[in-house]
């Protein structure tokens, strides 16, 4: 997207006033991007309960095998703010727009990956968490979409990356609706366990977004942070 195209979009999102939902309260938090059904803004610690209340369900969380501790998700929380400073971006709060309050969240994520065990590579990976009562809805499809069009079309990305648990079937489902294809595997470590993830590649000139999707996901800030640097592909150098 050019520059004079985004300044055109974030003064369409400014005079909506994101349809005209309680301004004061949404002026405080850094929006990123909008779908048809949510927003998605920069977490802050005030939202920590809202956030400990998805991040501690055993049944939403089942891919990582145990809900959150109130620490974790203070952790958790902290992580994305430096990802915000540091790259920014990271993974946003996904806020309802009926209701106004965060029933999941997705974003972006900076990972460092083994393809099938040989090849060491940066990559950055889309990420989301649906609250298990918002299952069935389309919205881990809406939300991945929309964070892949940002990454191509505002951060200028030509890849993106999802990193499935072998056994989580719907992220794998969605991954394929965003146009990905399976080229590796990797063990991830998490607790001392040694977990099998998939991964599947997303290129930006081969996707072709769907009207009804992309029509109604606007970007509203663009990060200006100069120390973003990613290679490309899994096993480039530099």
């Amino acid at each position: 997207m050019k520059n004079t195209e985004f300044k055109q979009v974030s003064k369409i999102i400014q005079e909506q006033d994101f349809e005209s939902r309680d301004s004061k309260s949404i002026q405080k938090f850094t929006m990123i991007l909008q779908t048809k059904r949510v927003y998605l803004r920069e977490y802050t610690l005030e939202d920590l309960p809202a956030l400990h209340k998805i991040l501690s369900d055993e049944q939403t969380m089942y891919a990582w095998g145990h809900g959150f501790s109130l620490q974790e998700s203070r952790e958790w929380i902290e992580k994305q703010s430096r990802s915000y400073k540091e790259n920014g971006f990271g993974l946003w709060a996904i806020v309802d727009k009926e209701c106004g309050e965060i029933i999941s969240n997705a974003g972006l994520n900076r990972e460092m990956i083994s393809l099938n065990g040989v090849i060491r590579s940066e990559i950055i990976e889309i990420g989301y968490i649906v609250a298990r009562e918002f299952w069935g809805q389309g919205l881990g499809t809406e939300v991945a979409r929309a964070v892949q069009e940002y990454a191509f079309k505002i951060l200028g990305l030509e890849r993106v990356y999802c990193l499935i648990k072998e056994d989580n079937f719907a992220s794998m489902r969605v991954a394929r609706k965003l146009g990905g294809s399976m080229i590796g595997k990797y063990i991830k470590n998490y607790q001392g366990k040694d977990l099998i993830h998939y991964i599947f590649e997303c290129r930006g000139a081969e996707i072709v977004f769907e009207s009804e999707n992309t029509e109604s996901s606007y970007a509203v800030n663009k990060p200006t942070n100069k120390r973003f640097v990613y290679r490309e592909s899994l096993g480039n150098k530099e």
